[in-house]
């Protein structure tokens, strides 16, 4: 085939021709052969194309000699000796170092997160991997209710907490796997690295064509010297003799070129094996180190914005006049809280059909529970003050968490018995008696390991009947028909025992 140069790049070692339908093919200056000196702009040429690849490129005038005879040489190609070299580093050089790659790359996730930091107290905290459904499911729940009721500030809560929770799960996919953190954070920074796998890969693409085109060739060579062994006519032999010293020349460069891409590739190979292996222990050393300090930060902020927005969601629920009545219709007695929320949406699920969305919701219940500044109990059967005394103890502190229950023996096996800090119990049960319900509850306490102060609640005491609790053992006894403020003290003295 015929076809003119149309450009040459020495340092590229390539260069593109048109052929004769005025199509533009790229060659290796490599498979140059028959030249004096470089190929020149528009010189014309002969080209041998097999699998769509270019395997050589000579002059279109280079006169042919006639050879007497059929010989297999080795013939050098000029233009291969008087092109330059491609070098490739054997050793490869740090380009950016492991600190810099890793510094750079977390400075960009802590400015993102610098975007939405705030300063939380060491209580505001609420763990916002555990709360992010429920937080999303009572939010949309009181939408569903009063769409009005929230207010800019809550507002500006809920987008900034979209914002982190999208940057920890994008981090979280990015980070996950250290391998690839290792390869897009350090080595894709060094540059001779990337040179050499460049290499490597077009090295490898060049073989794969050079193999097909030997294979090519040998087929040809082949040919030629069976149709010189038929005889023909001296002219024919002439041109087929000259045909197969040709083919030979290209097809002893091609098996040159192939072993010296081949040495090549073991080289580059083994300096990428080298420096990967060389760097890749300290850099996920440091890298794991600056992920956790990265995660802790972010999870921080998301853990503080998730308490801040929780508290603020449910005072401004306490506004709201259809969420008010939505809690009185589902008769929801306790304090607006997520908590109070979890406790009546557990409620309402089918216990038989749920079995691993309850279970995830009671271990979140029992978290809510277990967060507390102080835990109280209420044991009463029929006591009505007993609704007063837990508005009481909520007014010391809305941190404190405080539930009653009129059915004595179902709290022996409560998850949340451990962590109890008081329970009273009413002086008069009668389902059991309060003695064999202090026997069996001590029993209960002493196998779970409570550390719960057991308090009696009197509704009329007398020196009587305190005396009968005492020598119940018990030392902490409210007596509820005193005054209110003595009620108080009474109560924050049994608190403050603690």
């Amino acid at each position: 085939m015929k076809g003119k140069i149309q450009s040459i790049d020495i340092d590229d070692n390539i260069g593109t021709l048109c052929d004769s339908n005025g199509n533009e093919i790229p060659f290796s200056l490599d498979d140059c052969v028959g030249f004096e000196d470089t190929p020149r702009i528009l010189e014309e040429v002969e080209f041998g194309v097999s699998g769509g690849e270019i395997y050589f490129v000579e002059p279109a005038n280079k006169k042919q000699s006639t050879p007497k005879t059929i010989a297999f040489e080795e013939t050098s190609i000029t233009p291969k000796e008087k092109r330059k070299k491609r070098d490739y580093a054997s050793d490869i050089p740090l380009s950016v170092s492991i600190k810099d790659c890793i510094d750079e790359h977390f400075d960009d996730v802590s400015y993102s997160i610098e975007e939405y930091e705030a300063s939380f107290e060491e209580h505001e905290e609420l763990n916002y991997a555990l709360m992010k459904r429920f937080l999303n499911t009572a939010y949309n729940n009181l939408m569903d209710m009063d769409s009005s009721f929230m207010d800019e500030e809550l507002v500006g809560l809920h987008s900034d907490l979209l914002a982190l929770d999208k940057l920890y799960t994008q981090l979280l996919k990015k980070e996950s796997v250290p391998k690839i953190a290792y390869e897009k954070i350090f080595l894709d920074r060094q540059k001779i690295y990337k040179e050499n796998k460049k290499r490597l890969e077009s090295n490898s693409s060049e073989l794969f064509t050079l193999e097909s085109s030997a294979k090519t060739l040998y087929t040809q060579i082949q040919d030629i010297e069976k149709r010189l062994n038929d005889g023909k006519s001296q002219q024919i032999s002439q041109e087929l003799e000259f045909d197969l010293k040709r083919y030979k020349t290209y097809y002893v460069d091609t098996l040159h070129k192939m072993g010296t891409l081949k040495d090549e590739n073991i080289v580059l190979k083994e300096s990428l094996s080298k420096f990967e292996s060389k760097y890749e222990a300290t850099f996920l050393e440091l890298y794991e180190e600056a992920s956790k300090q990265c995660f802790s930060l972010l999870k921080r902020q998301l853990d503080g914005y998730a308490y801040v927005f929780d508290q603020k969601m449910w005072e401004r629920a306490e506004t709201s006049s259809s969420i008010i009545a939505f809690f009185k219709k589902a008769h929801i007695e306790e304090e607006f809280s997520s908590k109070t929320f979890l406790k009546y949406f557990i409620k309402t699920l089918d216990k038989n059909k749920m079995s691993k969305e309850l279970k995830r919701l009671e271990d979140l219940l029992y978290y809510l529970e277990s967060r507390a500044k102080k835990r109280f109990l209420i044991v009463e059967e029929s006591l009505s003050e007993a609704e007063n005394l837990k508005h009481l103890l909520r007014s010391f502190d809305k941190d404190f968490n405080v539930e009653s229950v009129d059915k004595p023996r179902s709290i022996y096996y409560r998850r949340d018995l451990k962590i109890m800090d008081f329970i009273f119990i009413e002086y008069g049960l009668k389902n059991p008696p309060l003695k064999d319900f202090l026997s069996m509850l001590r029993v209960r306490v002493k196998q779970i390991g409570s550390k719960a102060k057991i308090c009696v609640i009197v509704k009329n005491a007398n020196k009587d009947i305190i005396s009968s609790i005492k020598k119940l053992g018990i030392s902490y006894i409210v007596a509820l028909q005193v005054p209110e403020q003595e009620l108080e003290q009474s109560l924050l003295s049994i608190i403050e025992s603690i």
